[in-house]
């Protein structure tokens, strides 16, 4: 706004065959491109909620050590939490050593217990069967069968239970058939009973019964362990308790902040067009303070992320690790960073400014490759910064970056 306000004010300034001179401007080769508020954060960080209320054993060691992933750093009811796993791995053992051997007996027990009752009722059905054929047998059997005195306890409808038949005036030839059909519902059990699919599937069942209970522990523990999820540093959040002590925290409180420094990155949104056409290998963010070196971060990838509604096109550049040390106290918050443009071969570097006063009305109506052309013969636009231009000369085959 400023070099445009510039512009303005001498738009009506006559046109001036003005050359200027680059040798009084240093030549370098890069060009810083802008100054953007970078977030600085570790490589990875995770923020760990507390899943239920209760007392926290901690784990923790001194401030600043790196714990390995998978490391367990607070647990809650640590007691309870081993009777459970030690329960669970007991009902293991026991399936393997006692229910698998009990269940094969027990299926085999069934399975002979139905060939028996089987084999009672043929014998049954053919002894009614050579009665019904043989009339003096019919009559023997009907008359001991009609005194009430003599009659057995009535047999349940349905019931495999071998026992005297009795007619109570029902045809021989009926209860005859009425034991064929209980053979036949016996027959297609036994095709089930004993088999190895039957072993099989009984086998089964139980083994899914104890993967539940086993799953089941397994996430409490995973729940109420708390592990790292990578080898980072533990920063706990809650003030810590006495030494020894357990800390008593609510559902969902905020814990600790897991953050992982092995490397320290900077990420920037890239909102101008004519930076998202530059390779960002050639990129660098640069931060400087008063009393100290700059530091230096180098592209790494890019990503888009939300941003009130919208996605973002952002820059991730990660320190050096000879700067990850003097990186490390800026983690956490947002500063301001120099966008550093590696240029492909060495170019001047010329304030704007100076360009407009050369000659106003051609960068206003041409722009700035054209005015760079008219003030500078020979003379090439390489890049464009917010505040200075990097120009070069010689034949213009390098790519123009003003458009």
């Amino acid at each position: 706004m400023r070099l445009l306000s510039i512009l303005l004010l001498l738009a009506s300034a006559p046109l001036l065959a003005a050359t200027l001179d680059t040798a009084k401007y240093p030549e370098a080769s890069e060009l810083v491109l802008a100054s953007l508020p970078a977030d600085i954060q570790p490589i990875r960080s995770v923020r760990v909620k507390s899943p239920t209320d209760g007392l926290l054993t901690l784990r923790l060691p001194g401030s600043g050590a790196r714990l390995p992933e998978g490391s367990i750093w607070g647990e809650f009811d640590p007691e309870r939490l081993q009777l459970e796993a030690e329960a669970v791995s007991l009902a293991r053992t026991l399936f393997k050593e006692k229910e698998t051997p009990k269940l094969s007996l027990e299926l085999a027990r069934t399975a002979a217990e139905l060939s028996e009752r089987r084999a009672e009722l043929n014998r049954q059905a053919d002894m009614l069967t050579r009665i019904a054929n043989d009339p003096a047998l019919a009559e023997l059997y009907a008359s001991e069968n009609s005194d009430p005195l003599n009659d057995p306890p009535p047999m349940p409808i349905g019931s495999l239970q071998a026992s005297a038949p009795h007619t109570n005036g029902e045809d021989i030839s009926a209860l005859a058939t009425r034991l064929r059909e209980q053979l036949a519902l016996i027959d297609d059990v036994l095709r089930y009973s004993g088999t190895p699919r039957e072993s099989e599937l009984e086998h089964r069942v139980l083994e899914l019964k104890l993967r539940a209970q086993e799953l089941d522990v397994a996430r409490r523990l995973q729940e109420f362990r708390l592990a790292m999820p990578f080898e980072a540093e533990v920063s706990l959040i809650p003030p810590p308790p006495p030494a020894g002590k357990p800390l008593r925290v609510p559902l969902g409180a905020d814990l600790a902040l897991i953050q992982d420094f092995s490397a320290i990155q900077a990420r920037v949104p890239i909102r101008r067009a004519e930076w998202r056409v530059i390779d960002p290998a050639r990129l660098q963010l640069r931060y400087t303070s008063r009393g100290r070196s700059a530091l230096a971060a180098n592209f790494q990838r890019s990503v888009l992320q939300e941003n009130q509604g919208r996605e973002e096109l952002v820059y991730i550049f990660q320190f050096s690790d000879a700067h990850r040390s003097a990186a490390r106290p800026l983690a956490g918050g947002q500063i301001a960073m120099q966008l550093v443009l590696r240029l492909d071969e060495p170019a001047r570097i010329i304030p704007k400014i100076d360009l407009l006063l050369a000659a106003p009305a051609v960068f206003r109506n041409d722009g700035w490759e054209a005015g760079v052309a008219h003030v500078i013969p020979g003379g090439r636009l390489l890049a464009l910064g917010e505040t200075h231009l990097a120009i070069a000369s010689g034949d213009p085959t390098s790519l123009s970056l003003n458009k």
